[in-house]
């Protein structure tokens, strides 16, 4: 998907939110449950899409594609939700030039302030635009962000399109800022993730060596519970940064320790739960606090 044709680097991309797509998530099995409350805005800056199939490649001559993403953030203090928004920079992220429809002609990463720069090699005119995928693009870290178990289903924040590119005509696709519906809770999932994945590397000296896949769709109902290597999501907990981090927490306890806490459902006032159970909470709370 993809936004109007033309491009002005000097604004903002904005399309109808209602041009978003998602797949739900399928059922999985319920561990432990936390339950958020969240608002909801309604404009949105960008195209957002599920991403399905092989990235391809093609090799022709040569242009750059420059631009930067962000999404739409709700900053959190130890009150919660601020009330206050920012645009925060979709760091670390792999970004592919495309033409339309779909052929990826290159790809590469966002820095930290979400800036790309890419080569492209290309010989046709065409339509062209950027987008933004919900995995990071860190050699030794794997980070996915999908609105199903199916591994195609990462999502994807589109540029608008540039009709008529010359291939000898570098192109900055300008700032596209992902909003509430339109890919901003994907993103906020994939950074908050990162988050703890850095924390982690900067105790043991390297990333997980084990993907992450964090399954969440606005709709979804089946639970907030971490299981081998999956994080599941509540549709409510797009935003929810201390859930997002304590179930990554319960990641790394997997990955790092031994571990044998039963699961199971938990809740505040518990007095007689298992205290290994109580343990584990613990732990992932602690690296969730810690990584923030």
């Amino acid at each position: 998907m993809k936004g109007e044709a033309g491009v002005d680097t000097n604004r903002t991309r904005r399309v109808d939110p209602n041009r978003a797509r998602r797949i739900g998530a399928g059922p999985a099995p319920r561990t432990h449950h936390h339950v958020r409350t969240v608002l909801f805005l309604a404009i949105v800056p960008c195209v957002v899409a599920i991403v399905s199939g092989v990235f391809a490649t093609e090799s022709y001559a040569n242009w750059t594609a420059t631009g930067t993403f962000r999404y739409r953030d709700r900053p959190q203090n130890l009150g919660g939700y601020t009330g206050s928004t920012s645009d925060t920079p979709i760091r670390s992220a792999r970004v592919e030039i495309v033409r339309s429809p779909s052929t990826v002609l290159a790809s590469g990463t966002t820095d930290a302030s979400g800036n790309f720069n890419i080569a492209v090699t290309d010989n046709m005119t065409s339509t062209v635009f950027a987008r933004v995928i919900s995995q990071d693009n860190i050699a030794v870290l794997a980070i996915r962000v999908q609105s199903s178990t199916a591994g195609s289903s990462l999502y994807a924040v589109t540029s608008a399109s540039v009709a008529s590119h010359n291939p000898n005509t570098s192109t900055d696709f300008g700032i596209i800022v992902a909003l509430e519906g339109a890919g901003a809770e994907a993103f906020n999932i994939l950074d908050v993730i990162l988050d703890g994945s850095d924390y982690a590397a900067a105790l043991l000296g390297s990333y997980p060596a084990v993907a992450c896949t964090t399954v969440w769709s606005t709709g979804s109902t089946t639970g907030t519970f971490f299981l081998g290597s999956t994080i599941r999501l509540l549709g409510e907990e797009g935003w929810d940064d201390a859930v997002i981090g304590h179930e990554h927490g319960h990641f790394i306890d997997f990955l790092y320790s031994a571990t044998d806490s039963p699961g199971g459902p938990h809740f505040l006032g518990d007095n007689n739960q298992d205290i290994r159970l109580s343990y584990g909470e613990g732990v992932a709370t602690y690296h969730m606090s810690a990584s923030r």
